[in-house]
């Protein structure tokens, strides 16, 4: 279990609305500069992650690491069922950056009955986010609440 490794928490900010209480949510990794922090609850089978600002080639890769790292931990405890990424802050990114997202997605593909709830509020970012969701059962939001009640919600 790497945990919070040592790195800066200081500036992440709760994802507000949605039932998994924060308290029970595990740090698994925060970037420096809070490019990205990714969390996860085990018994939930519950993984959330907040991505912001605009990344260059080193960040993406220490994501990627990160990523695979908290993905084969979940997996330890049974699939992924549910997911929420909040892309509020993320800038619009890079070609050669933003082609790199459908296939760390695509390696590290998750139950076809995964829920997988993106919040991108700005058009230009939804489409580039739309090329990765597609490998998933992934919907787009332009807010946490709205993305929270379709996530936990019955609807398939």
């Amino acid at each position: 279990s790497h945990g919070n490794r040592g790195l800066n928490m200081g500036k992440h900010q709760s994802i507000a609305g949605t039932p998994v209480d924060d308290a029970t949510l595990r740090v698994y990794a925060s970037a420096v500069a809070s490019a990205y922090d990714i969390r996860y609850c085990p018994e939930r089978h519950y993984l959330q992650m907040r991505i912001a600002g605009e990344w260059d080639e080193a960040t993406f890769d220490r994501f990627a690491e990160d990523y695979r790292a908290a993905i084969a931990e979940l997996r330890a405890h049974g699939e992924i069922s549910h997911s929420l990424v909040d892309g509020s802050d993320f800038g619009l990114q890079a070609p050669d950056i933003a082609d790199r997202f459908p296939a760390l997605i695509a390696e590290t593909s998750h139950s076809p009955e995964q829920r997988s709830a993106c919040v991108v509020p700005k058009l230009v970012n939804r489409v580039q986010a739309r090329a990765g969701g597609d490998i998933v059962n992934a919907r787009y939001f332009r807010s946490i609440g709205d993305a929270a009640d379709w996530l936990f919600s019955n609807e398939a």
